[in-house]
């Protein structure tokens, strides 16, 4: 695969693994759920992060690569966090999520 396919496939992938993230968070918000995607949407989110982050070496375009690597901050600062409250409300049962 060339170089100039595979950027687009990473930059689709990230698009796809972000939007789907965050598309499911504003339906559960707007929802008024008070819930939160659940692990495997945090797992798409890391997962097209990744590839936000392929994509931006291929290019060589640091301030996407800074972009991505917030996207990647945030996502593991969300996963401690439900990690934490899993933990304190459920005994680790992990039922305050879907997806």
């Amino acid at each position: 695969m060339s170089g100039h396919w595979a950027g687009i496939l990473l930059l689709a992938l990230a698009c796809l693994g972000q939007g789907t993230y965050f598309a499911r968070l504003a339906r559960l918000r707007l929802a008024g759920t008070g819930r939160e995607p659940g692990p495997f949407a945090l797992a798409v989110l890391f997962c097209g992060g990744a590839c936000g982050l392929a994509f931006a070496v291929l290019r060589r375009d640091a301030v996407f690569f800074l972009g991505q690597a917030c996207v990647l901050v945030l996502a593991a600062g969300w996963a401690r966090r439900r990690g934490e409250t899993r933990d304190r409300t459920r005994g680790g049962s992990g039922g305050d999520h879907e997806f």
